[in-house]
């Protein structure tokens, strides 16, 4: 119960819901609600692309819990830089939390469907918004950040992940000039 507790409390009181999750560290927790949003998202992603639904909610799955462990790794890594000092679970346990407003977002894509595609785009912006709110402020509880350090991990955050595509062509330019 105390998983539907805690996401009940992410949804009717963010702030509080979230320093709760953060401060007992529960990453089982925060796993179990990756595994869902990945499969929401595997399903909704099954519908667009005209996949079979198991290989939808697989793909969601194996992505969510990629993206979950090598993005929070790397957030991690970029708040000891700007002088956090939590540890990598509790930064993982934040993030995994955090994702719980991206359960939302098929929502968002049928009532985009009903209302317009403007009306769409405005509630999918509002959701990935309150995502990334929860997101900044999860990392500033675990890490022991201020919002302005959060924001400046963030920012590092998108410049590796910016950086990324460039080294790997990079690499593949080596390798053929090899």
């Amino acid at each position: 119960m105390t998983w539907l507790t805690d996401t009940y409390y992410l949804f009717v009181r963010p702030g509080h819901g979230l320093d709760r999750v953060v401060d007992r560290c529960h990453l089982g927790g925060a796993a179990l609600t990756v595994l869902v949003v990945g499969a929401i998202l595997g399903i909704q992603a099954a519908g667009a692309l005209g996949l079979p639904l198991v290989a939808g909610v697989l793909l969601g799955l194996i992505l969510a819990m990629a993206g979950w462990f090598v993005g929070g790794t790397i957030w991690y890594a970029t708040t000891g830089i700007v002088g956090g000092d939590g540890l990598w679970r509790t930064v993982l346990t934040g993030l995994g939390w955090a994702s719980v407003p991206l359960v939302l977002l098929p929502v968002t894509a049928t009532l985009g469907r009903w209302l317009g595609p403007t009306w769409g785009s405005v509630l999918s912006l509002a959701v990935i918004t309150w995502m990334v709110v929860l997101t900044v402020r999860a990392v500033c509880r675990a890490a022991g950040l201020t919002t302005g350090q959060s924001l400046a991990a963030l920012a590092l955050v998108g410049l590796l992940f910016s950086l990324l595509p460039l080294s790997g062509g990079m690499l593949v330019l080596i390798g053929l000039a090899s």
